[in-house]
Formats: C-alpha cells, sequence, structure tokens
C-alpha cells in the first residue's frame, strides 16, 4: 500500500511538471479535454479557436507531454 502511493506521487509530480512546461493554451486544450471531459469542438469554441486548430493543437500537445514522461 505503502510502495503503491509512492509511485502514484511519483507519477502525479511528472505529470504536474510535463504540464508546467506545456504553454498556457496547450495545458488548456489538455486540461479541458482530459480532466474536465469536454469534447474538442466544445474547447474550440471555449477557447475561440477553429475545431481543427484545437484538434492539432492537442495532438501536439499530447506528443510533448508523452516525450517528457517517457524521458523521465
Amino acid at each position: 500500500r505503502q510502495r503503491q502511493m509512492c509511485i502514484r506521487d511519483r507519477v502525479r509530480t511528472a505529470l504536474l511538471q510535463a504540464l508546467d512546461q506545456l504553454n498556457e493554451t496547450e495545458r488548456q486544450i489538455v486540461l479541458l479535454y482530459a480532466a474536465a471531459g469536454m469534447k474538442h469542438r466544445e474547447i474550440a469554441q471555449v477557447l475561440n479557436m477553429p475545431q481543427a486548430t484545437e484538434l492539432s493543437k492537442y495532438s501536439r500537445s499530447v506528443k510533448k507531454l508523452q516525450k517528457m514522461l517517457y524521458a523521465s
């Protein structure tokens, strides 16, 4: 149980550090989708951008996060 908590804390810390390295728009898009459960079209409306732009930014942001997390 203690080990699980330690691993969970390390994962949480790594994720927060990776999110901090994204720019504000990238972070908003990822969090609105992953944490708030919004759909891409809703995020595009909220951030006042075309849906294609939002999808592109989301995709690039996820790839950045994956690179950062797998590198650590």
